[in-house]
């Protein structure tokens, strides 16, 4: 993308078709795995408390929906050349508007994972903290240039607590997970 240059960014776009057919495939492969983990957390966490793990499982695939339309205007992009930039403006937004919704879901997932008591705690809080982050940043991007100025200033710092909320949570489930639940539970 070239900021304010919609003939260039067109221009880029035709220039490097593979690259970009290669990075809509790729959106779709996030896309995917997305409702995979969406499925996943709630099959691990509906036996602490089923109701809140249906309603994390929920905005997480609202998530992931939200997602699909944003890759399918991104996808346009390379085909309506004159509109190539609106549209990877059009994804940016919609991909902001959906950090405010994953927001809300890591939120959920740090209640979830706090009641459960199986999740270490402090990971549990930084994942909750994360969740806040997330909300706030994307709420401030999209309420105004004042709030998205203020956003761009705090952004560095919130981008630490929410980077290291996904990763330790990514690592705790695949390695120490396990370990939390008494083997029937984990079959099951």
């Amino acid at each position: 993308m070239v900021p304010g240059n919609a003939n260039a960014t067109a221009l880029s776009i035709a220039a490097k078709q593979n690259c970009f057919a290669i990075e809509i495939t790729l959106w779709w492969l996030i896309f995917a795995t997305d409702i995979i983990v969406s499925i996943s957390l709630y099959n691990f966490y509906k036996r602490v408390n089923s109701a809140l793990s249906a309603i994390t499982m929920g905005f997480r695939l609202v998530y992931s929906l939200v997602l699909g339309v944003s890759i399918t205007f991104l996808a346009s992009a390379g085909s309506v050349c004159i509109e190539a930039l609106n549209r990877i403006q059009i994804f940016e937004r919609i991909w902001s508007v959906r950090l405010i919704i994953f927001g809300i879901h890591l939120f959920l997932l740090g209640m979830l994972s706090i009641e459960g008591k199986s999740t270490p705690l402090r990971l549990s809080w930084i994942i909750l903290f994360a969740g806040f982050c997330y909300i706030l940043l994307h709420s401030l991007f999209n309420l105004g240039i004042k709030a998205s100025n203020l956003a761009s200033i705090i952004e560095p710092v919130l981008t630490i607590p929410m980077a290291i909320s996904e990763i330790a949570l990514a690592i705790w489930l695949i390695f120490g997970s396990v370990r939390s639940f008494p083997k029937s539970a984990v079959d099951s």
